[in-house]
Formats: C-alpha cells, sequence, structure tokens
C-alpha cells in the first residue's frame, strides 16, 4: 500500500495549517453569503416604500402632507358623473381633509373630463394613518364634460390624474366610503370652457354615431332635444357649454340616450343643430310618441323622428298635439 498523501492532505498539510485555512474560508463564504443576502432582501427590518409617508406630527397638531389620489371608479348616474377615488394620506397619523371649497379636477393627459368645487365642511373625509381610503366625488351635468364610455374607450384609471387643491388637514372626525356632491363648477385645467365643451360634443356625437347606424337608423325614436350655438331659450342664448350640459341632464335621465350631429344625417332639413334622441327604436310614430307621452315631457320638447342617411325629410317628423 503506497504511503503517498492524498491530494487533500497535501492542500492541507499540517493539522495546524489546515485549521487556519479552514477558518478563512469560513469567514470569507460568511461576507459572501451575506452580501447576497443584503443584496436579495435589504436591511433588516424591510423594504422602503416607494412613498413614504411624512412622520407622525407632534401632539395636538394635524398632518399637513397632501395625501395621494388615484382614480378606482367612473360610472354614470342620475346625479351625475361619480368618480371614485382611493386616498392615501400623507402621514402615518389620522388624518381628516376639510374646506368650504375644495377643488378637484380629473384628466387624461391634457384630456379633461371633470372640474369642480365640492364643500366638505358637512362632510369631512377621514384618512387614517395605517390604510387607504375611498370616497366617491359626484359631478352634476357642467361640471363634466366627458361620459364614462368615452373615457374607458381612450385610458384606463391608471392613466387619469386626479387634482385636490385647497383642502385643510383637520384632527377632528370624519367619514369615508360616502359620496358628496360638487356645488359649483371649475375651469377645465387645459383651454377654455368653450372650447372643452365644443370637443366634447364632437366626440359624443363621433362615438354615438356607430350605435345609431347600427341599431336606431330607419327606426321611429323619440327626439327630446334640439340646439344650436346662438339660440335663445329657456332664457339663454346657447353656447357650446350650455348645449353639452343640456344633452348631459338627458344622458343622466333616460336611458340609452344618443347625440347626433344633424349635418351627418339626410332626414334633417336644418344645418348644424345639435340633437338628442332617446334608443328606443319602435316602427311606428305612434309609439315612439308614446314613449314621451308616458315620461310626461312636453309635447315641444318630445316628438317621433326616423334618423337615416338614405331618406329625405319628408314624412320623417311627427309632433305631438
Amino acid at each position: 500500500m503506497s504511503n503517498r498523501p492524498n491530494g487533500l492532505a497535501t492542500l492541507l498539510g499540517t493539522p495546524g495549517r489546515a485549521v487556519a485555512i479552514l477558518i478563512a474560508f469560513i469567514l470569507v463564504a460568511g461576507v459572501s453569503l451575506g452580501s447576497i443576502a443584503f443584496m436579495l432582501f435589504g436591511p433588516r427590518g424591510g423594504s422602503t416604500p416607494s412613498s413614504p409617508r411624512a412622520a407622525k406630527p407632534a401632539a395636538g397638531q394635524p398632518c399637513s402632507a397632501e395625501p395621494q389620489v388615484v382614480v378606482d371608479g367612473m360610472a354614470m348616474t342620475r346625479d351625475g358623473l361619480a368618480v371614485t377615488l382611493r386616498l392615501t394620506g400623507g402621514c402615518d397619523s389620522d388624518d381628516v381633509l376639510t374646506g368650504p371649497g375644495v377643488g378637484l379636477s380629473i384628466s387624461g393627459g391634457s384630456t379633461d373630463i371633470a372640474a369642480g368645487v365640492f364643500d366638505l365642511t358637512g362632510s369631512p373625509i377621514a384618512l387614517p394613518g395605517d390604510r387607504d381610503a375611498t370616497h366617491t366625488f359626484v359631478f352634476p351635468a357642467g361640471m363634466y364634460w366627458r361620459t364614462p364610455e368615452l373615457v374607458s374607450a381612450r385610458y384606463s384609471y391608471g392613466d387619469l390624474t386626479a387634482t385636490l387643491t385647497g383642502a385643510s388637514h383637520g384632527s377632528g372626525s370624519g367619514g369615508y366610503g360616502s359620496s358628496v356632491t360638487a356645488r359649483s363648477p371649475m375651469s377645465p385645467a387645459h383651454g377654455s370652457a368653450d372650447a372643452t365643451a365644443a370637443a366634447a360634443l364632437g366626440e359624443l356625437s363621433a362615438a354615438d354615431r356607430s350605435v345609431i347606424s347600427s341599431s336606431l337608423e330607419n327606426w321611429w325614436v323619440p327626439q327630446v332635444s334640439s340646439k344650436r350655438v346662438g339660440l335663445y331659450t329657456d332664457g339663454i342664448t346657447y353656447g357650446n357649454e350650455d348645449i353639452l350640459r343640456n344633452h348631459l341632464q338627458l344622458r343622466q335621465q333616460y336611458d340609452n340616450v344618443r347625440l347626433l350631429w344633424a349635418n351627418d344625417w339626410s332626414t334633417f332639413d336644418i344645418a348644424n343643430w345639435w340633437v338628442t334622441i332617446v334608443g328606443a327604436p319602435y316602427s311606428d310614430s305612434g309609439q315612439a310618441n308614446g314613449w314621451c307621452d308616458s315620461h310626461g315631457i312636453g309635447v315641444n320638447d318630445c316628438f317621433a323622428k326616423v334618423v337615416s342617411t338614405t331618406r329625405g325629410p319628408a314624412g320623417t317628423t311627427v309632433l305631438r298635439h
């Protein structure tokens, strides 16, 4: 049998040298493992949040850091455009948002969706320090420009910007999970109110045209409004803002309301009118006028109309008496 030492024995040499090499190996391995663990898990105590909240304010002092606000939902209601926001308080402690003139604007890029002023003095919003809160803000007609359908066709909620201004921070009680309605309009963040309304009218009629063509064209439908810029009626001279507000009020009140531009359809003998119809198709004019009767709308404000691109105006309007 050979007395030549094996490879490991040659490497380690004497017992003392073997112990020294082993200790050095353990130290190096420990440093390497520690470095890997630090890179993977970071310092003890958890990772640092991407948007840290401010430290808890001094005793008796309210939080002064602004909350993070994101759009969490949007729906058309009888009262207007309801926008649900998710709010994250700016401090680790509880916060309360209040104030008589709190402004809120919603936009997608440079496209204005809604803007209004809210009075939160009677219904302050509580922002818990340990979790998010949701609250619904309702914009009546005249305080929003785009419907949920127009918004969802272009944006996801994450693409939208919600800007809250003028809120005061308090330390009293408040609620969350409820809703508040805007008390007055606010100018759009991008451009004039008239230009914003004019653009929204064009977008609505373009979006509704495909629906009218596919399911309402050449049927009798109730016509519930016709307005043009410069028309004097109802005690006002109509501009784009007034026409849009009138249409959106009807859209809130009745189901399947559509907007059309008279120039796009051959059954109108006058141009440059914005016409609102209800998407309830009937085979004869009596049924369409019956819809007007059943909803208690005045004879001058609702009557039977055929919308078409292949027929002329003759015989496509039947008034009520």
